[in-house]
């Protein structure tokens, strides 16, 4: 049961847009009232989404995601139909139930990103790497394929 009409992390490669982050904070509200309605407090904090940050150019758009004390193991990214879908798992490093946690606020867990590929990525060059905390996309656009913009007339 959401609260709030919910969005999912399926959106085109675009513009960062401020109100996105609205969307996240509206995500994780509904996840938590999900998981009260429904009992389930085990699980509270184990869904997190790294920082992400999306940039184009006219030969490729780059997709940076924070994924600090991660490796290349913790990291899927894969294609599904038209979408690219990165996803990883961080483990809490609170092991022993005896310890005295003062202040947790970094997260861990399963997260999950999604993302339509726009007609101009070439789907056989799309690279990926993970170093220092950082994973990188690279999705390259097929030479010649122009952004197409078909206009509608409006009648009055």
């Amino acid at each position: 049961m959401a609260i709030f009409p919910m969005r999912k992390h399926q959106t085109e490669l675009q513009k960062w847009d401020p109100m996105e982050e609205v969307s996240h904070l509206n995500e994780r509200v509904n996840q938590l009232f999900d998981r009260i309605i429904n009992g389930n407090f085990s699980s509270m904090e184990s869904s997190w989404l790294p920082a992400l940050d999306v940039v184009e150019n006219d030969k490729s758009f780059t997709i940076k995601v924070d994924v600090p004390g991660m490796d290349s193991k913790q990291i899927s990214v894969q294609i599904e139909d038209d979408t690219l879908v990165i996803k990883g798992e961080r483990e809490n490093e609170v092991k022993e139930k005896t310890d005295n946690c003062l202040h947790l606020e970094r997260g861990y867990g399963i997260f999950i990103r999604r993302y339509n590929l726009p007609d101009s990525v070439d789907r056989n060059s799309i690279k990926a790497t993970c170093s220092d905390g950082l994973l990188t996309v690279k999705l390259a656009k097929t030479p010649g394929k122009k952004k197409e913009i078909k206009e509608i007339p409006v009648s009055s």
